[in-house]
């Protein structure tokens, strides 16, 4: 579950790096916005077709998505 708040708060980033709404980058992966909103909050487990095309649509390089998220998390755990 933690892995998925720190992806979906990367997600959100990249998305307003790009200068996208919710709405745009769901309308941009075929999804709808609630499925965005979702994601970004952790709430939703993704499968990796979704992160693919969230990486290719935010272009950003395969598989930097999980590999950040799990550096984010594996550096705030060591904090603690």
């Amino acid at each position: 579950m933690r892995l998925q708040i720190a992806l979906g708060a990367l997600i959100r980033e990249r998305r307003l790096d790009q200068g996208l709404s919710q709405t745009k980058l769901a309308k941009q992966l075929q999804r709808s916005t609630r499925w965005v909103q979702h994601i970004e909050r952790g709430t939703l487990c993704l499968n990796l077709k979704a992160i693919l095309a969230l990486e290719t649509t935010l272009h950003v390089p395969t598989g930097s998505l999980l590999r950040t998220a799990a550096n984010v998390l594996a550096e705030v755990e060591n904090e603690s």
